[in-house]
């Protein structure tokens, strides 16, 4: 945007064009970044991963950026079970609990599976959305068959596009 000034007007009328100027492009600029940065956050996905006694939890975003979200020691999982089930009820109304979701389709609720587990002392509630394998991974990595809820023995239903 060009803005005609005068010279005979004085240098106050040139700073306040050039200043019309640069803030007319303000918005655009503002709304480039938020549009941005929606656009990257829309595109994330979680990858789970069983190594040993640790469930990492990885955030990758436009699928190059990859972020270590949180790493739960299997051993200090309590409980675990479909959000669907009464204890995840008794467990999200906990208001000293913190809660992470590392889920990309939150409409499906038969899905999503809640980890509950302590951390420095801190209580977490893990949702995360795993395919069978990785919850049959998990039952064999569990130290006690009785963390998890009976909620998980029904398979995962997969709903055809």
């Amino acid at each position: 945007v060009l803005f005609m000034v005068n010279p005979t007007l004085g240098a106050f009328n040139t700073v306040v064009g050039i200043a019309i100027g640069i803030l007319s492009g303000v918005p655009f600029i503002i709304s480039y970044l938020l549009l941005g940065r929606f656009l990257r956050n829309s595109n994330t996905e979680y990858d789970y991963i069983l190594n040993g006694s640790t469930l990492r939890i990885v955030r990758v975003v436009l699928r190059n950026k990859r972020k270590l979200m949180c790493a739960v020691q299997i051993s200090s999982i309590e409980s675990m079970g479909r959000i669907t089930c009464e204890a995840y009820d008794r467990l999200a109304g906990s208001k000293t609990i913190k809660k992470q979701y590392a889920i990309c389709n939150v409409e499906d609720e038969n899905n999503i599976v809640y980890v509950s587990y302590r951390h420095d002392g801190e209580n977490y509630l893990l949702h995360i959305e795993p395919n069978e394998e990785m919850l049959a991974a998990l039952r064999r990595s569990l130290p006690r068959i009785g963390i998890m809820d009976k909620s998980l023995n029904v398979p995962i239903t997969v709903k055809n596009k």
